[in-house]
């Protein structure tokens, strides 16, 4: 496959959410929540789920970490995304 093809392959696999102003990370925690619990019963195909947090104070940043850390089993934080790759 060409990088087109594996680039339309992983946007039908993926589900991506962005926040403006994430704060402590609550809306965006719940969303994934929500979105997973809705993936296990409607018996989906499991897509991965990404969510982009953006904030303007960057210890709102911290706190959204915290917050999901805390709330959700098997995450993965990456602190350096190319939001390119997302672009739609």
């Amino acid at each position: 496959k060409d990088e087109n093809e594996r680039n339309d392959d992983d946007e039908k696999n993926r589900i991506t959410t962005l926040e403006l102003g994430c704060g402590t990370g609550v809306n965006t925690v719940f969303l994934a929540q929500l979105l997973s619990q809705q993936q296990q019963q409607e018996g989906q195909r499991k897509k991965k789920l990404v969510h982009i947090v953006t904030d303007i104070n960057k210890y709102a940043i911290q706190v959204t970490k915290r917050t999901a850390q805390q709330n959700i089993t098997n995450i993965s934080i990456d602190d350096d995304v190319d939001i390119n790759k997302y672009a739609i």
